[in-house]
């Protein structure tokens, strides 16, 4: 088992404050587990949300 990220590791990753991930979090557009009341990130989920995300894989229809 991977070892779970922190909020300051996420952050890190995808080049955001802590805030604004606090921020995804709420809105629930970032994949997170709640252990005992804290946050954590799967970091293959992470990877998956980040290529979910970008823009390479967005197709444009003219």
């Amino acid at each position: 088992m991977e070892k779970l990220l922190k909020i300051k590791d996420v952050a890190e990753i995808v080049g955001l404050t802590p805030v604004a991930v606090y921020k995804l979090i709420y809105k629930r557009q970032i994949p997170f587990i709640k252990i005992g009341g804290r946050i954590r990130f799967n970091p293959s989920q992470i990877s998956a949300w980040i290529s979910k995300n970008s823009y390479d894989n967005i197709i444009v229809k003219r």
